[in-house]
């Protein structure tokens, strides 16, 4: 096993313990993503089966009474919140910011905006930015092919069909998306990993891949 699917295996696991730890807190509260949930668990159910991983190592049981819970969380109150440990991000004034100085991408630079057409993002504003809600973390932006949408399709994640009820309009090849880290990783390791902007990739994508392999993808590199 190369060194890097070692690390992209660890980034995996991470995000795997990571979801686990909080399960129970999560599951009480009212205050749950469904879309993103649904990301990550099955990203993770995909990955481990690839990689051979016991679903124990995920603390599944966890990540089933999150998946059970009714509650549910509009995109429209995620919205309303800024980056953990940063301010709410403001409204129509902040339309043209291109570049957010407050986050900073793969590159150690300013977090370039990925996408307002559609219109991306966590919080929708076209950034790929987070918070602790955002379980599924959607850090990559990629330039989306058919290949990696037909995989995703294939193994649960249909990005390519609209979900209007979270704001998700359905992706062709070529539109630029904020997606789960841990979708991006698997699909390295699958063969089917889109390009992706280093410039407009969260800093903490570093946390499920190593930076050579991210770079390997950046097409917005000189």
């Amino acid at each position: 096993q190369s060194s890097a699917q070692a690390r992209l295996k660890l980034g995996i696991m991470g995000t795997a313990q990571r979801l686990g730890r909080v399960g129970g807190r999560m599951a009480a509260s009212p205050l749950v993503p469904l879309a993103a949930l649904g990301c990550a668990y099955f990203s993770l159910q995909a990955a481990f089966s690839f990689l051979g991983i016991s679903s124990k190592a995920a603390n599944a049981s966890s990540l089933r009474s999150l998946s059970d819970s009714p509650r549910r969380r509009s995109l429209a109150a995620v919205s309303a919140e800024g980056e953990a440990g940063s301010d709410a991000v403001p409204g129509s004034e902040e339309k043209d910011v291109v570049e957010r100085p407050d986050v900073k991408n793969i590159l150690g630079g300013n977090l370039a905006q990925c996408s307002t057409d559609p219109m991306t993002g966590w919080f929708r504003d076209g950034f790929c930015r987070t918070n602790e809600q955002d379980t599924g973390r959607h850090l990559v932006c990629a330039e989306t092919t058919e290949i990696f949408l037909a995989h995703q399709k294939s193994i649960g994640n249909d990005l390519s069909t609209p979900n209007l009820m979270y704001g998700f309009p359905g992706l062709k090849p070529g539109d630029n998306w904020c997606v789960c880290a841990s979708r991006w990783a698997e699909s390295v390791m699958a063969g089917t990993a889109p390009p992706l902007r280093a410039s407009a990739t969260h800093a903490k994508a570093l946390d499920f891949a190593p930076e050579e392999t991210l770079k390997r993808y950046a097409i917005d590199l000189e």
